[in-house]
């Protein structure tokens, strides 16, 4: 007998999937009544099969996997050599291959100034042949996604090919696609997402990220097979970044640890430095700026101290006021983490740590003299305080008990010292003319140094903590031209009107015009009175005056 057995092969191009479901039925029965004496499973049925799925794949070129690389190299230097391809197979492979480094040269078609426009022309014999077409254009789309045309490896005109395939693939996205024939997965992706291919190609992903709602940019991360190094993944990212500085303040705030975890993830290294940048500087317009402990950590690991300049080329990148937050921040921290850590009475008396905080932004420079028990300790909070305190972070010797420690101040032209250990008191030195060890060239630093007497330091003073110490340092700090703040007044009238000077005399009338600015006029040497110059306009000078018994005479001032 006779077997009539019938393929597919000579199927003309532009059929759809219906015409061939139906030829398929078509087929199947008349080969079923050609073969019904034989069983159902006879080997031409099979074989009908399988030329339907081979024509299936010839029509749609489902197909997206990547050539083998050493093909793709072939047809790349095939082209780099000749300008030219000779036949469709090599033209396909070297699109592929457009963007990736080759040989000891790492030479990149894409970056090649001469050749990459003239390789592109090219490719456009094949445009009308949409099946051929189709094919190449899906190697150039890879080629697209994979090179970074902000790379720190970036020659040649990379960057200006890059815009130029993409305006290209821009162009011929209507071309990939032919009549009758429904798209295949990946083309129905790129359409749908033709923002890739645009300036502007991941903001539609920002908001919907941050909402935790990635649902679109994963299906088209996967249809599309976008690696995780693609410069997609950055722009993604990026237009997170663009959406959460948009947001109001706290709404930004509430995004910051999402988009630092994302910023800390091993694959986007090469953009933590332009995001951590983003972060701050929007940060920085927030009023008031209050600490921001995460954001604060985070930048100091990545970026190190703020203000030494050994570390000035990252935070560069951000401007001086964002710099200087951050500097604040990092020394309110770290005056904190020294009297609550590293200080006998810890967390259980927070009076030092409360006055020097109000300090905090006038500080200059800071250094940690640490002794034994604290330099060696291998506690989480000893070993991460240690690494905040990089760069000024001394040992201290001599110290008598092994958890002594030492805290060094520069304000102005004046060097402030506490210790760890109680009974030990506030030393105060002129920074200019005496403080002739350099901390900037030592490891280590003796205790007979930072105290009274020592023949190399100029002492000036000796702060005891006792009684209402506070006030005293306060007072101390004004003769030193040393405010908290512009707009603050030492103790007691930084209170208001209740707590003032009881105690008459010359000098606590002197260092009170001095703090309030106020002009004193003395004519009792010629039988006058004693004038403060002020009007009565200021309630806690007026309670003053009143505590000291002057009198006060309209368009004048006070008298006594």
């Amino acid at each position: 007998m006779e077997y009539r057995v019938v393929t597919l092969a000579h199927v003309l191009w532009g059929c759809n999937m219906n015409i061939l479901d139906e030829i398929k039925q078509e087929l199947l029965e008349i080969n079923r009544q050609t073969l019904k004496e034989f069983h159902s499973d006879y080997e031409p049925i099979k074989l009908m099969a399988k030329e339907v799925k081979k024509l299936q794949s010839w029509l749609l070129d489902s197909s997206t996997s990547q050539p083998a690389t050493d093909k793709i190299k072939e047809a790349v230097f095939i082209f780099y050599k000749d300008l030219q391809f000779s036949n469709f197979r090599d033209a396909r492979f070297a699109c592929w291959g457009a963007s990736t480094p080759y040989d000891s040269e790492k030479y990149r078609l894409i970056e090649d100034v001469e050749r990459f426009p003239k390789f592109l022309r090219s490719i456009d014999k094949y445009v009308d042949e949409t099946r051929l077409y189709r094919r190449c254009y899906r190697g150039l789309l890879s080629s697209y996604f994979f090179y970074d045309p902000e790379g720190n490896e970036v020659r040649g005109g990379g960057r200006q090919n890059w815009q130029r395939l993409r305006t290209y693939l821009d162009k011929h996205l209507q071309d990939i696609i032919a009549v009758g024939i429904t798209p295949t997965d990946w083309v129905l992706a790129i359409q749908n997402h033709s923002n890739l291919l645009s300036d502007d190609p991941c903001s539609r992903y920002g908001q919907a990220f941050l909402d935790d709602r990635n649902d679109e940019f994963a299906d088209v991360e996967r249809r599309l097979q976008l690696s995780g190094a693609s410069w997609v993944s950055k722009a993604v990212i990026l237009a997170q970044l663009s959406a959460a500085v948009q947001c109001d303040d706290e709404k930004f705030k509430r995004y910051i640890p999402k988009l630092l975890a994302l910023l800390d993830e091993e694959r986007h290294t090469t953009f933590l430095d332009k995001g951590l940048a983003i972060l701050l500087d929007r940060y920085n317009w927030i009023e008031p700026k209050v600490d921001h402990p995460m954001l604060r950590d985070f930048a100091v690991y990545h970026w190190k101290n703020p203000w030494l300049s050994i570390n000035t080329s990252r935070w560069r990148l951000v401007s001086s006021d964002t710099r200087n937050m951050v500097a604040d921040w990092l020394k309110l921290d770290l005056i904190k983490q020294f009297f609550e850590l590293l200080t006998e009475e810890g967390r259980n008396d927070k009076r030092r740590l409360n006055f020097w905080a109000r300090y905090h932004r006038r500080i200059d420079n800071m250094y940690f003299a640490l002794g034994r028990y604290s330099m060696n300790n291998k506690k989480t909070d000893f070993v991460e305080l240690r690494k905040k305190m990089e760069g000024r972070l001394l040992s201290l010797k001599e110290g008598g008990s092994s958890e002594n420690n030492a805290f060094i101040m520069t304000i102005g032209d004046y060097v402030f010292i506490e210790f760890g250990m109680k009974g030990n008191a506030a030393f105060v030195y002129h920074k200019d003319k005496s403080y002739s060890f350099d901390l900037l060239k030592t490891k280590y630093v003796m205790i007979s140094n930072l105290k009274k007497g020592n023949r190399d330091l100029q002492f000036i003073d000796r702060l005891i903590h006792t009684g209402k110490w506070e006030e005293n340092f306060d007072l101390r700090l004004w003769d030193f031209g040393i405010r908290a703040s512009d707009d603050e007044l030492p103790e007691p009238w930084r209170s208001g009107d209740v707590l003032t000077i009881n105690n008459y005399n010359s000098q606590n009338l002197i260092k009170f015009c001095h703090i309030f600015s106020i002009e004193m006029e003395d004519r009792r040497a010629n039988g006058g009175q004693l004038w403060i110059l002020v009007e009565n306009t200021n309630r806690i000078i007026k309670k003053q005056m009143e505590t000291w018994n002057f009198q006060y005479r309209e368009g004048r001032g006070w008298y006594f």
